[in-house]
């Protein structure tokens, strides 16, 4: 497993020039999570309220946002008992 992954990160409060594309670090998987390969996403309302600077003290920057996604797991907290490896969700 690389120990770094592509992300469009949030810099800045503003329009869409405030998103940057770098190398973050892959996180960790908590006892009760999963990481996800990120597919494909959308943008919804609550993403452009947060890049706007609607939610300043709730989004701390730099931050990597979206809360629509599709992928496939590729690592699971050990007590995740629902989901494996290579399950596609979304």
């Amino acid at each position: 497993m690389p120990d770094s992954m592509k992300a469009v990160v949030l810099t800045r409060f503003g329009g869409p020039e405030a998103f940057e594309l770098m190398d973050v670090p892959v996180p960790a998987v908590g006892s009760r999570q999963v990481r996800v390969r990120v597919h494909a996403t959308a943008v919804n309302p609550l993403d452009y309220q947060i890049r706007r600077g609607d939610y300043p003290e709730l989004v701390p920057l730099p931050a990597v946002i979206g809360h629509d996604v599709s992928g496939v797991i590729e690592d699971v907290g050990r007590e995740v008992s629902e989901f494996g490896v290579g399950d596609e969700v979304y």
